[in-house]
């Protein structure tokens, strides 16, 4: 909203909670809301919708920095997954597009090990995840600014 319109603060409660269990909250594609493919695909495209909507504004270039960001990170994610998995075809492809949004020292390195040693990038990123406690590999929006 604040990229399209201008808006103010509410000082009063505006939504309602729905506490029902997950399984009977959740319908059709919302089922999957606790997999991981399904908070990236949400995420990616909630940023590329806000970048295509920042075409237009004054001060675009700080917002498209931060979103071409967020997105490169969403794709360093898929990446991550991929590898996880052993696909490591489209792993190189989500590090590919992750590079075209923002390539970081970091996310050039993980390009090369992928190309190197599929495995050892495996090994690398799972030795990484486990020295990472409480954090969700697939929610890009409560990550820190490390894409590696």
């Amino acid at each position: 909203m604040a990229l399209q319109t201008k808006f103010c603060y509410v000082g009063m409660p505006l939504t309602l909670i729905d506490r029902s269990p997950a399984d009977i909250r959740h319908v059709g594609a919302s089922q999957d809301w606790h997999k991981e493919e399904f908070s990236l695909t949400a995420d990616q495209y909630r940023f590329e919708k806000q970048l295509r909507l920042s075409n237009g504004l004054s001060k675009k270039e700080d917002v498209r920095r931060v979103l071409r960001k967020n997105l490169a990170a969403i794709h360093s994610s898929w990446a991550n997954l991929y590898f996880a998995r052993g696909d490591y075809g489209k792993a190189r492809e989500a590090i590919s597009s992750a590079a075209k949004y923002d390539l970081t020292t970091s996310l050039a390195l993980k390009w090369v090990l992928s190309r190197l040693s599929t495995n050892l990038t495996k090994t690398i990123l799972s030795i990484r995840d486990r020295f990472k406690p409480g954090t969700r590999p697939d929610r890009v929006s409560w990550k820190e600014e490390s894409i590696l």
